[in-house]
């Protein structure tokens, strides 16, 4: 259950976002917490807790967006396999600043989620027309992400203090 531990976070903002969009001054803006999420456990969580997390986070955002059971799960999979890739492919510092690297994960899953509905759905895509709707969900991304990433942080230092993970400074 310990791995686990980014799931009530996510849980948490994921029903906060909700919330947020219902009222009428923020119904454009779409931010991504669970894509936030993935990328901060690509990073900085064992494989198999991280996975996991990944398919719990993407079912709770299937459920919250009212869409088709497994859209959500698999781009946030395809999300978490790219993210890992890349954590694994270059030599990141400890130290390693996630939110741009967050914000660009939230992007990419606009992106991934896009393409899938073109596919499966056969709707129009058009990358430019997704970057001028997107931009206020970046700008929000870009404000929300250090809050989330700072109390992913924490509960994971909370919940397992002897990290044996990498890039978790010690």
């Amino acid at each position: 259950m310990r791995r686990l531990f980014a799931v009530p976070v996510g849980a948490l903002a994921l029903a906060l976002v909700t919330a947020l969009q219902a009222t009428e001054a923020l119904h454009r803006v779409r931010v991504d917490p669970c894509a936030i999420l993935v990328v901060y456990l690509a990073f900085r969580a064992d494989v198999l807790g991280a996975a996991v997390s990944t398919l719990l986070l993407g079912a709770l955002m299937d459920v919250a967006a009212g869409s088709t059971l497994g859209l959500h799960m698999f781009s946030l999979t395809l999300l978490f396999v790219g993210a890992r890739i890349g954590a694994n492919a270059f030599p990141w510092q400890p130290g390693v600043r996630l939110w741009p690297l967050g914000v660009g994960g939230a992007f990419a899953h606009a992106v991934l989620v896009a393409a899938l509905v073109r596919v499966f759905a056969e709707h129009e895509f058009s990358l430019a027309a997704l970057w001028t709707a997107a931009l206020p969900s970046l700008a929000a991304d870009a404000l929300v992400s250090p809050l989330l990433l700072a109390l992913a942080d924490a509960l994971a230092r909370r919940v397992d203090p002897e990290p044996d993970h990498m890039f978790l400074p010690r």
